[in-house]
Order: structure tokens, then sequence, then C-alpha cells
């Protein structure tokens, strides 16, 4: 769920606690997205979900896809599937972003899982 910086910079680092509110700058966007990527591979999935969940709304939609990306694999790993479709489902909300074609796969993967059929339906 990498996201490159779309001016160059970088997160330097910085540790950001998911818990704190308020707007959020680039950087510590930056900085939860890569907390939550490192404790979904360590299979902290709770605590990723909430550094992922942290960063959701924020004004980039690129960056907010990569969130809700994130944030859907915590809660599918979770067993929470149900929560995790919908969140997928949200990034099909935002213009199209990197994020697009992962969420429109784990839709489907989903809705396959689920039983539903994905063949289109006539007009």
């Amino acid at each position: 769920m990498d996201v490159p910086p779309p001016d160059g910079a970088a997160s330097g680092g910085q540790t950001v606690d998911p818990s704190i509110s308020g707007p959020l700058s680039l950087a510590q966007a930056r900085a939860l997205l890569e907390r939550g990527d490192a404790l979904l591979a360590d299979g902290d999935f709770a605590d990723a979900g909430r550094c992922y969940q942290r960063v959701v709304g924020y004004g980039d939609p690129a960056i907010t896809g990569v969130a809700l990306l994130g944030l859907g694999e915590a809660l599918f790993r979770l067993d929470q599937e149900d929560a995790a479709l919908q969140t997928w489902e949200s990034i099909l909300q935002l213009p199209d972003t990197p994020a697009t074609y992962p969420a429109l796969r784990n839709v489907a993967a989903a809705r396959v899982r689920a039983g539903v059929s994905l063949a289109r339906r006539p007009l």
C-alpha cells in the first residue's frame, strides 16, 4: 500500500499517535500509513486498522484510498468480511486513484466468496 510522495517529500520517520485528533499533515498521514503497513505485516490487525482509519478522510483521495484499502484488509484479517467489503466499496465512490483497481479486485473476490453472481445484468 505504498503511496509515492506527490512532491518527493518523505515522512521522515515521524511517529504519529492515531488516537490524537485534528487535521493531519501529509507527513503525518504518510507516517500512519507506513505504520499501518508494518503492523499489518506483523499480524497486528487491530492496531493497523486504527492507523489506517485515522487517515481516512484526508484531503487527497489517493491517500484516503490507500487508507481505506488498508483498513479493509485489516477488517478482513479480523474476520469482519462485511465491514471489509463495505470499506473496499467506499473506495469506488472516490475519484480513480491507485487504490481503485485493488479495491475492485477485493470487492469481486468478496462477492465470489459470498456466492454473489458477478455476471452482468441486462439493462
